[in-house]
């Protein structure tokens, strides 16, 4: 079984989650080369794309600024995010084991990096599916994403026994993203309803 969460909006600024360790994401070329684009755009620009207001979005650009810091230290996603969500799951009080479960059982989606495991090193940042950046041709970052992620998340869903527990938010359409390809709509279909 995997579960597929939604990233929040807002996080902390360094780490301060004790874990066992901290694993790089799949997708850090991608969103390092996203975070150095990002990092060209000017904060009054970052309040129009990000739709946030000015202090939100200096602090943003800041973030986007300082991403490849030797300064900037990756911290583990499941403890970088601060929404709702990462409240209630309190990753705080977990075991050894119950991290090693966890980072075995349980994706989180980001417009930056695609998909985490909660052990993944990730800086801080803010970035939202429906920014359009000019180097990517003008697409969202949601369509950015799709291609990228669709293969790769059939694979892991697949490793973990073909069941989804989809608790992410709308933005991130899945069932949309995982039948995108026509030729593994039959095998995923049986995966996701079995």
């Amino acid at each position: 079984m995997l579960t597929f969460i939604s990233c929040a909006k807002t996080m902390v600024s360094h780490r301060s989650l004790k874990v066992p360790e901290v694993t790089v994401p799949y997708f850090e070329a991608e969103a390092v080369r996203n975070a150095l684009e990002m990092s060209q755009v000017s904060a009054a620009e970052l309040e129009k794309l990000l739709k946030v207001n000015a202090k939100i979005a200096a602090e943003n650009k800041v973030r986007f600024h300082d991403f490849c810091s030797e300064d900037n230290h990756p911290m583990p996603a499941i403890g970088a995010y601060t929404g709702a969500v990462f409240k209630r799951i309190l990753p705080k009080d977990f075991t050894a084991d119950d991290f090693r479960y966890a980072q075995e059982h349980l994706r989180i989606t980001s417009f930056l990096y695609g998909l985490l495991r909660p052990l993944d090193g990730i800086r801080p940042y803010r970035l939202e599916g429906d920014v359009r950046l000019p180097e990517k041709g003008g697409i969202t970052m949601f369509d950015y994403w799709k291609p990228l992620l669709t293969d790769y998340f059939i694979e892991e869903i697949k490793k973990r026994g073909g069941i989804l527990v989809n608790l992410a938010s709308p933005s991130w359409n899945t069932r949309r993203m995982l039948l995108m390809r026509s030729s593994n709509m039959k095998e995923i279909s049986r995966s996701i309803l079995r």
